[in-house]
């Protein structure tokens, strides 16, 4: 059983990690050199029906910060 983290930036997944962590809304992430803002946090339960497989899934909504932040 394995959590995971997706990193969405307006509608597109740009990275998935297999973490049970999960950044909070207006924290910075640096992915690939790029830097982006959380603003928005939601949660999956995948495979809820089979508890062999089941696992939870954090997906993160991202967008890069003003020039002037």
């Amino acid at each position: 059983m394995d959590d995971q983290i997706e990193f969405y930036e307006g509608g597109k997944c740009i990275a998935v990690v297999k973490s049970s962590y999960s950044p909070d809304r207006g924290d910075l992430v640096n992915i690939r050199q790029e830097t982006y803002r959380v603003v928005g946090r939601s949660y999956t339960l995948d495979y809820a029906d089979d508890a062999r497989n089941r696992q939870m899934t954090c997906v993160i909504n991202l967008e890069k910060p003003n020039e002037t932040e």
